[in-house]
């Protein structure tokens, strides 16, 4: 239906026009064009922060922050160490990477 679709609305080439489609077009199996699809869905969607933002976390979904930068925060407050605003923004990024990691290895 999406490919009918598609070569009713556009002109030219089905490869130039729709690239993607055509590319999953060849694929042999339905296995390898879901477990494709998936893989393009967890990197472009979920792997990015922008769209995770706004997911509700709760006890089904949870976020958890990696254990590695939880445990440097917590050196850090018990040795008394005073960091600068760019450490803490360093913290902040890598405390968002991690995060999305655990997303993507959820589903």
């Amino acid at each position: 239906m999406l490919l009918s679709h598609s070569a009713q609305m556009k002109t030219g080439p089905f490869a130039e026009h729709s690239n993607q489609l055509w590319n999953i077009s060849s694929v042999s199996t339905w296995d390898k064009v879901n477990s494709g699809l998936m893989k393009m869905y967890k990197a472009e969607v979920l792997g990015k922060f922008p769209v995770v933002q706004h997911f509700l976390f709760g006890n089904l979904l949870t976020i958890k922050p990696h254990p590695a930068v939880e445990s440097e925060s917590d050196t850090n407050m018990q040795h008394g160490t005073r960091r600068g605003r760019s450490a803490f923004r360093l913290e902040l990024l890598l405390l968002r990477r991690s995060n999305q990691c655990l997303i993507a290895n959820v589903l």
